[in-house]
C-alpha cells in the first residue's frame, strides 16, 4: 500500500502524536523503547495477550532495532486510532490516561506520583532528566500535576 493510499492524520493530529511520542523519548534521540507500545495500548483501552503484544512489537519494529521510531509509532497509531478522530476524542483519551495515573481520583498528581509513573515507563531515565520533565509539566510550580498541565504538555493547548 502506497503512502498516499493510507489513512492520513491532519496536522493537529500529527502534532498530538508527536507530543505523546516526545514525552516517552526521554533522551530526545528520535526513538523510544518498545515499552511505549503496551503503555500506549493500555491508555487506549486495548488489551492484548502477551503473544499478541510480542507479535505487534515485531510488526511495528520493522527495522528490528528494539526501539520504536516516530514513523513506526504513527503506523502503530493508525492500527488503533482512526485519523478522523477529533479533538474531543483525543481529549477524552488523554483524560483517561490521566485518570489511570490519578488512582485516588484527586484531580491532580503529586510530583512523587508523577515521577514514579515516569520511572516505571522508563527505568533508565537519569534523575536530572526526570526533574526537567517534571519542572516542564508543573508549569505553575504548584508541586502538583493538574490535568490541564498534563493536557497542555501532551497537546500544546493554550488553555
Amino acid at each position: 500500500m502506497g503512502l498516499k493510499d493510507e489513512p492520513q492524520y491532519n496536522k493537529e493530529q500529527m502534532e498530538l502524536l508527536k507530543k505523546i511520542f516526545e514525552e516517552f523519548d526521554f533522551e530526545k534521540t528520535g526513538h523510544c523503547s518498545l515499552d511505549i507500545i503496551p503503555t500506549t495500548l493500555t491508555t487506549l483501552g486495548v488489551k492484548l495477550k502477551e503473544e499478541e503484544l510480542e507479535a505487534l512489537c515485531k510488526e511495528v519494529d520493522k527495522n528490528g532495532s528494539g526501539m520504536i521510531e516516530f514513523n513506526e509509532y504513527v503506523e502503530l497509531a493508525k492500527i488503533y486510532i482512526e485519523p478522523e478522530e477529533d479533538y474531543k476524542q483525543v481529549y477524552s483519551e488523554l483524560r483517561q490516561v490521566f485518570m489511570i495515573f490519578d488512582k485516588a481520583n484527586k484531580g491532580y498528581l503529586e510530583l512523587a506520583e508523577f515521577k514514579s509513573v515516569l520511572k516505571e515507563i522508563e527505568p533508565e531515565l537519569p534523575d536530572q532528566e526526570l526533574d526537567d520533565i517534571v519542572d516542564e509539566v508543573d508549569a505553575d510550580g504548584s508541586g502538583r500535576i493538574e490535568f490541564e498541565e498534563f493536557l497542555e504538555v501532551m497537546i500544546g493547548a493554550d488553555e
